[in-house]
């Protein structure tokens, strides 16, 4: 419930409460790969993106949500991974792929309209937005309350 209260606070003006340094590219250990989840200014505030690691079940694992000019360093095992956003007046948007073991990955979650988008970026498409975002804390991090979107992701 206090993560739910810190989370309503920042969206409500307080969004200091939320964010941290600048990005930072984070190290990332054997077996593992690193996936900064980011928006940019062209987001809605509390835009949720949600990190499914286990693609062999259709609920996603963590729920990220996310303000304008924020990232997460979201670490996962390495293997196939899917990222997707949803909103109830759009249509869900999904990118998957195999994360490679110590690897970063960015993915960048927008809104056009009523429409919210999902984008794998290579780190040099990146580099400009994702510099000029700041970290979210871990309140900005919960549990899932999605299921994965079958007909609108790439398959693996």
């Amino acid at each position: 419930m206090t993560r739910w209260l810190v989370i309503a606070v920042a969206l409500l003006g307080g969004c200091a409460l939320l964010k941290g340094a600048t990005f930072e590219k984070s190290k990332v250990p054997m077996g593992m790969s690193m996936i900064y989840v980011y928006a940019n200014d062209e987001l809605g505030t509390g835009q949720a993106a949600y990190v499914d690691k286990t693609p062999e079940t259709p609920d996603a694992d963590d729920k990220i949500i996310l303000l304008e000019n924020t990232y997460y360093p979201y670490l996962v095992p390495a293997g196939p991974v899917r990222v997707f956003t949803d909103a109830a007046s759009g249509q869900p948007r999904c990118v998957a792929f195999v994360a490679q073991e110590k690897a970063s990955y960015y993915v960048r979650v927008r809104q056009r309209g009523d429409e919210n988008r999902v984008e794998l970026l290579d780190a040099e498409m990146a580099s400009p937005e994702i510099g000029k975002t700041n970290k979210l804390n871990k309140e900005a991090v919960g549990d899932s309350d999605a299921t994965f979107p079958l007909d609108d992701c790439l398959p693996l």
